[in-house]
């Protein structure tokens, strides 16, 4: 024999309720994941031609990528100085990018907080070098 209770079941109600914790507790989980991470892109050479990273400063979250594109004026690469520690060197694509539009994506989720400079290897002489500000 079932209980009713204002036309109700009990058991619809229970399900009811459990239903609305489930949805209440899977709504706090999903609300406390940090924003998904973004994608920054730095083009290797300006578009008029100069032998630079554009942009020269830039400001990542841990988690992002950056995406260097051959922009102009290459071959280019991208090599982070010697003094940065291994975590953050490992993402230097030493390999000389020789035609447009060629692409070098890397994400930034296993190095350490800090303000690293990185350079072009044959244009390095020229002023060619940018720094990567990483923050948590």
């Amino acid at each position: 024999m079932l209980l009713r209770l204002s036309g109700f079941h009990i058991t619809q109600l229970l399900k009811g309720f459990f239903g609305t914790a489930v949805s209440i507790l899977l709504l706090l989980v999903l609300s406390v994941h940090p924003v998904s991470a973004k994608t920054h892109v730095v083009k290797m050479g300006t578009d008029r031609g100069i032998l630079a990273f554009e942009p020269s400063t830039l400001t990542i979250e841990i988690g992002d990528t950056v995406k260097w594109i051959n922009n102009r004026a290459f071959p280019h690469n991208v090599v982070f100085d010697r003094r940065a520690p291994d975590a953050v060197r490992h993402h230097s694509q030493k390999r000389l990018l020789a035609s447009p539009s060629i692409e070098i994506t890397e994400i930034f989720d296993d190095v350490p907080p800090g303000k690293y400079t990185y350079h072009c290897l044959p244009h390095r002489g020229g002023g060619m070098s940018a720094t990567l500000i990483v923050r948590e």
